[in-house]
């Protein structure tokens, strides 16, 4: 047969068959195009002023957590058995106290590695004694006015205001203060301790807040070229503020309302105010922005829909030929397309095994299950019943600035670490980068070859050695932590390693060393802010058996390598004590009987003079936490589950009744309402449901007077034929037949 090319469309056809449909399509865009733009209007000046409160908001949030980590901080020093005791000393200058004071000094240093909102801590005593990170102690009307002033204030005034009389968590407004010739802004932070000695404390606390940090968070709600922003307390006096106009700022009457909007005129230019308060502290926090500013984006909805009206008309012509002329360019871009995409999930995949790894290390995760269906996911073969981390320290680069040549032989270290590690340990291996000279691997084996996982990470190790000081001259440090039985405790063997590399500091024969084998000369005990978060994320979820683990866990911790002193022991109890007490507070609801147990074992807990002891007082507390929030759980899943089955009871008859709206009237996604349904239930929503309109089907059959299309609606089925199928489908007869079986 031979081919007929007018049977083909011509090339004219194609282009005139794709120009006329996109026309169509046009016209409809336009007139959809112009009411949307109308509305636009209006819309984009809301929106612009939502994100910009939306902006302060996180701000105010962000800025609220830091404080509440200052005044933390504080509180934490002001339970400090060594300042406490050092605040009757009379003679702080004498004997053995100038080592008291060097151990306050270093504890207040670390409130500046722990914020970096932190610029300076010191500790002011009534004796004039003053204590600080940086110059450790001085009697403080001899340097104030040389090496500290704060401001235009004398000493006497500074003093006055210091300790004239009893501060708590007391701000004062930023202002300027020249520290070591060092002068900047700060925002001041006073609390008189002891805490709650109204009339007989001893001094005070103060820690310096960089204004700088401050302004920083306040400045991405403002433009760089004008406007202004500020935070004022609760009475209204400004604490801090960031100012790019030449004009002052002008405090603003806040309506009721705790977060919105207002426009006001200041000096002919019209500004948009925008306010939100904080819930916990009151503070205001208040940014104004030029209205023009503001209501920018109207005209760039304006040209966006003048150049998307060309644009669309262009693109439209150029994707008419390009599909006449290239059939076949689709199918490319549809393989290309793929490719990519399997490249950017190979990609994504490397992100989300690192995340984890770091995650995992840093005891991020509370249960083994989610750890496993994590793990499970990305494809990570870590599997076996032991598990322990090597830790390999890269020597004599951690003074060196950092340089492509520097960089290059950390990457060829870390090459030949990595590939000699993958080649001689025949167990499952991880690799993980802690930073540019510290990498860590994560071993998965059996309990039975713990002998023969030693023995290979000695000769890899030894070979590692031997391949970077013979041939590169690069020298490392190996630390290997206990190993642990479970994935969820790979961080101790993470902490124990790094413990390991740092014991190995300056040591001649530094090279390989395991926890076990050393001795730390630890007094300090162990409780972490990592690991009291992971704590108090399972009372909250009312895991007994994730807790109890926990609490041996940090038992043990406490007892290998650590002796613990008195003092320290007596400070264990309280932070422990601190987050119970915390946990008390989120728990809102509970009995009066319930409350009283706690209170009570609040106060045991610090009682305790040894350390099982203490622990066992600890169990009994947290447990009982535990309790608590399961038995308020078990009340609102009861409530749940009535309110639940009452609004399909009440609405079952209702043909619209649908997952989508009863999770809306109920306030949850369709999702989490399907899953709590079925886990409160036991049936899926749509089998209970359908289960429910049986029910009430079979109860209206028994009576003949009543038509099986009445039943049909009478259930909820606004069409018979579906209630025909559906009632079939679940008793196997159909509605007539049943009947005549009654």
């Amino acid at each position: 047969m031979r081919w007929n090319k007018n049977s083909q469309p011509s090339i004219r056809t194609v282009f005139a068959r794709f120009i006329i449909n996109y026309l169509i399509l046009l016209i409809i865009l336009t007139g959809i195009g112009g009411y949307v733009y109308n509305k636009s209007l209006q819309f984009a000046k809301e929106k612009a002023i939502e994100s910009g409160i939306s902006k302060l908001d996180k701000s105010k949030d962000l800025l609220t957590t830091r404080l509440q980590e200052v005044e933390s901080l504080v509180n934490q020093l002001s339970m400090n058995t060594l300042i406490q005791s050092f605040m009757n000393v009379k003679k702080p200058y004498n004997g053995e106290d100038y080592y008291k004071i060097k151990e306050i000094a270093d504890h207040l240093s670390t409130s500046k590695f722990n914020n970096r909102f932190v610029k300076e801590t010191f500790l002011y005593l009534k004796n004039d004694t003053l204590i600080t990170s940086s110059m450790s102690t001085a009697n403080a009307s001899l340097v104030y006015g040389k090496l500290l002033k704060q401001g235009d204030l004398d000493y006497l005034t500074w003093q006055k205001n210091l300790l004239g009389k009893y501060q708590y968590a007391t701000f004062w407004p930023e202002a300027n203060l020249s520290l070591n010739n060092d002068s900047r802004s700060v925002i001041t932070y006073v609390q008189s301790v002891p805490i709650g000695a109204v009339n007989t404390y001893k001094g005070a606390i103060a820690v310096l807040i960089d204004s700088n940090e401050v302004h920083k968070l306040l400045s991405t709600v403002i433009p760089d070229e004008s406007g202004w922003s500020y935070v004022a307390d609760r009475n209204g006096t400004i604490i801090s503020e960031l100012n790019h106009s030449n004009e002052p700022s002008i405090g603003l009457q806040i309506p009721e309302e705790a977060r919105g909007y207002a426009e006001r005129t200041i000096n002919g230019t019209k500004m948009i105010m925008m306010y939100t308060t904080s819930d916990s502290s009151g503070w205001i926090y208040v940014a104004a922005v030029p209205y023009d500013f503001v209501v920018q984006s109207v005209e760039y909805i304006k040209r966006m829909y003048i150049y998307t009206i060309i644009v669309t008309i262009v693109v439209g012509v150029l994707i008419a030929i390009a599909f006449s002329y290239t059939s076949s360019k689709p199918i490319h871009n549809l393989i290309r397309s793929r490719d990519q995409l399997r490249k950017d999930l190979n990609e994504q995949f490397d992100l989300v095994k690192a995340t984890f790894l770091e995650r995992l290390l840093r005891g991020g995760f509370t249960k083994e299950k989610e750890i496993e269906t994590v793990r499970s996911y990305i494809g990570l073969d870590l599997v076996g019943n032991q598990y322990i981390a090597v830790m390999i320290s890269i020597e004599g680069y951690g003074t060196e600035d950092i340089s492509p040549g520097l960089l290059e032989r950390l990457d060829l270290a870390k090459v030949v670490i990595h590939n000699t590690f993958k080649d001689m340990i025949a167990y499952p291996t991880k690799y993980f980068n802690i930073d540019n000279e510290k990498i860590v691997f994560i071993i998965a084996y059996d309990e039975k070859e713990g002998e023969g996982i030693r023995r290979d990470i000695e000769k890899t190790v030894e070979t590692v050695t031997n391949l970077l000081t013979q041939s590169h001259g690069i020298n490392i440090r190996v630390g290997v932590g206990n190993p642990c039985s479970n994935l969820i405790n790979i961080r101790n063997s993470f902490d124990e390693a790094m413990q390991v590399l740092d014991s190995l500091i300056g040591k001649s024969s530094a090279g390989l060393a395991f926890y076990k084998e050393i001795q730390l000369g630890q007094i300090e005990y162990y409780f972490p802010l990592d690991v009291e978060t992971r704590l108090m994320n399972l009372v909250k979820a009312g895991d007994e058996t994730e807790v109890k683990s926990l609490l041996e866990e940090l038992y043990g911790r406490n007892t290998v390598n650590i002796s613990l002193q008195s003092g320290m022991l007596t400070q264990l109890s309280y932070e422990l004590r601190g987050t119970a007490v915390k946990l008390k507070k989120a728990l809102a609801a509970h009995e009066k009987e319930e409350s009283n147990q706690v209170d009570t074992l609040l106060e045991e807990i610090v009682k305790q003079q040894t350390l099982p002891s203490l622990f066992e007082s600890a169990g009994q507390l947290f447990l009982l936490l535990c309790s608590i929030v399961n038995r308020q759980q078990g009340k609102q899943k009861k409530a749940l589950k009535d309110k639940m089955m009452s609004y399909v009871s009440q609405h079952f008859k209702e043909d619209d009744l649908s997952l989508y709206r009863i999770s809306s009237d109920l306030g949850m996604t369709e999702k989490y309402f399907s899953h709590v349904f079925k886990e409160l239930i036991g049936d899926s929503f749509t089998q209970f449901l359908e289960k429910t309109r049986m029910d009430c089907a079979v109860g209206l059959l028994k009576d003949d007077k009543v038509s099986v299309n009445d039943i049909a609606r009478l259930s909820g089925y606004a069409n018979p034929n579906t209630f025909y199928k559906a009632f079939k489908r679940y008793f196997g007869v159909s509605p007539t037949t049943y009947r005549q079986q009654l």
